[in-house]
């Protein structure tokens, strides 16, 4: 039988102080809400009211009915319901990611037909726009890398552009052996008309025909993000990769912030110095993911992808999933302006200056406020092979940072650790 004891009679001295401390109390001092410290005798300020008869004893009833009624029995799945089942787990996402397949491949044959895009694509073959100045950024991040697998074969993923990307790679760094390859034909066989490669290979990057470790290195610049199931596809990156994958992406902006009024900051504040004084680390207990929004990408002919930017997060998983020597990444951001692909890019340029200026106040923001402000975009690069040293310093000097690597116990010792 249960005994109703009244709350006044066992609330402890802490129990008070600690609810007029947070203003969680009926009395509290917070703007807007009933009661003020000033207008109550002093005693009663400082003891909340106790929850009334009545309403404990509608909780308890309320308890005691939830508790008579009886829980749903589960039904375990049978032999018979997979005789029963007529489609197998998996086909309907099996053709889902076909369909996606042939409407990028639809798009980059058919692209160069659409209204005005004739215009743009030949904004692509110049190098003193303002566009190519924002790609070829994009491009010197991974220099270290470049000039350190100068001489090494090289494949390109997601090449679409003409095969641009190659082109890029053997320009500004003299990297001799590289391979176009794109989901759709007709533009790299352009690209072979033009005379900017010899050869190009029309791939799908989740099914590679590539035999294991075919090539040094493999390079993907803004097209891990168009692609379907982009997890297979670095899987597939990292099968014909003998020493390292680099990804090119939009990065994840997802972050932890401090969601926090006026009291709580304050607050906050005097537990720092509290904890500093006594030499205890301070963990505040307000830390909330903010909401982020999903992001498709149209392009005007039916066709269109979810944008489904990296995250270093789950790209280290990956890196100890397989066991991979190692990772190493470098954010930076990007700007993009309407029309800057015809723009010069030219000391007062107006769209280049505002281009350069929204960077620069994005990389300032990155910087001075690293728990609230994120760079937009990302090179990666997962090393299979153990890192050169030389390489590694390089790398560190450029700004990249470099993941602390976890041995795995069972095959660690079978290959060396990164850095």
């Amino acid at each position: 039988m249960l005994t109703l004891v009244h709350a006044r009679t066992v609330r402890r001295p802490q129990d008070t102080v600690r609810a007029v401390n947070t203003g969680r109390g009926r009395h509290s001092t917070r703007r807007g809400q009933q009661g003020c410290l000033s207008q109550r005798p002093a005693t009663l300020s400082r003891i909340p009211s106790a929850p009334s008869y009545t309403t404990i004893r509608e909780f308890i009833t309320t308890i005691q009915a939830a508790m008579l009624v009886p829980f749903p029995q589960r039904r375990f799945p049978s032999t018979e319901d997979d005789e029963r089942t007529t489609k197998k787990p998996g086909r309907e996402l099996v053709a889902d990611n076909k369909v996606f397949v042939d409407i990028q491949r639809r798009h980059m044959d058919n692209d160069i037909h659409g209204p005005d895009r004739q215009r743009i694509h030949e904004s692509w073959f110049r190098d003193d726009t303002v566009d190519f100045w924002r790609h070829r950024r994009m491009y010197e991040t991974c220099r270290p890398l470049a000039v350190h697998y100068r001489d090494a074969s090289w494949l390109t993923v997601g090449d679409g552009r003409y095969g641009l990307d190659s082109v890029r790679l053997r320009k500004l760094f003299g990297i001799t052996s590289v391979l176009p390859t794109d989901i759709g034909s007709d533009l790299l066989e352009r690209g072979k008309a033009r005379g900017l490669f010899d050869e190009y290979a029309v791939e799908n990057a989740e099914e590679l025909t590539f035999k294991d470790e075919a090539f040094d290195v493999v390079f993907c610049k803004e097209s891990y993000h168009h692609l379907p199931r982009p997890t297979i596809a670095l899987y597939e990156m990292l099968r014909v990769s003998r020493e390292a994958v680099i990804l090119i992406e939009p990065l994840d902006d997802v972050t932890l912030t401090y969601q926090l009024s006026r009291r709580d900051q304050i607050r906050l504040l005097i537990e720092s110095v509290i904890s500093k004084l006594r030499g205890q680390p301070h963990r505040p207990d307000v830390v909330t993911i903010n909401p982020v929004g999903h992001v498709f990408e149209e392009y005007g002919d039916g066709a269109g992808n979810y944008v489904y930017s990296l995250s270093i997060r789950e790209t280290e998983k990956i890196v100890h999933g397989l066991d991979l020597s190692g990772m190493a990444w470098l954010g930076f951001n990007d700007h993009y302006v309407k029309g800057c692909e015809f723009e010069p890019a030219v000391s007062g340029n107006r769209i280049f200056v505002e281009v350069q200026k929204a960077i620069q106040r994005l990389d300032e923001q990155c910087q001075r406020f690293p728990r609230y402000q994120k760079y937009a975009m990302a090179t990666v690069v997962l090393f299979k092979s153990a890192i050169d040293p030389v390489l590694r310093d390089e790398m560190v000097s450029a700004g990249y940072g470099f993941m602390r690597k976890q041995t795995n116990p069972v095959v660690g010792e079978k290959r060396p650790a990164a850095g």
